[in-house]
């Protein structure tokens, strides 16, 4: 082989390797950004999470919704924010009231029951809000603790980021 085609060579060889090189500079970018957009959908997911838990146990602590249906709601919100949460003693009770009031009727069934069976469940519903009645409300106050701990680390979160480089 010719010395001119051997340096044809290394010159192509040289342009593919610069052409790669450039070519997973933009990748590394492009995961970068992407991983930078899903922390941040995280970290407004975690908000609205926060922020509907915020009003669910205000409300709750307001008595303007019922202990059981605010239970369920927690539950579900606790789930999407952090499953280990249900387990901690402060928060258990959400998770029992969820468990022991999975068998009464909701929405069109309810309405559907019969007056006495619904009256029957009622009752049921009301006296298991009434024996973890104390446990409720202090996991409605952790909660708000919570929810005020969350909105502490997010600013500080927020002031960190605005000095991190774009």
């Amino acid at each position: 082989m010719s010395e001119s085609a051997t340096e044809l060579f290394v010159l192509l060889g040289t342009l593919v390797i610069i052409g790669l090189s450039i070519y997973a500079c933009y990748l590394w970018r492009q995961v970068y950004l992407n991983t930078r957009r899903i922390r941040e959908l995280q970290q407004q997911q975690r908000q609205q999470l926060m922020e509907a838990i915020q009003i669910i146990s205000l409300s709750m602590e307001r008595q303007e919704l019922n202990p059981t249906e605010g239970c369920i709601r927690l539950k579900v919100l606790l789930e999407k924010l952090d499953p280990e949460l249900l387990q901690s003693p402060e928060y258990r009770v959400i998770e029992q009231i969820y468990e022991r009031s999975r068998g009464f009727a909701t929405h069109q069934a309810r309405r559907a029951l019969p007056s006495q069976e619904r009256r029957h469940q009622d009752e049921a519903r009301e006296a298991l809000e009434a024996e973890l009645k104390q446990e409720v409300h202090n996991a409605v106050l952790a909660l708000r603790g919570l929810a005020t701990a969350y909105r502490g680390v997010k600013d500080r979160e927020a002031k960190s980021a605005a000095h991190e480089p774009s």
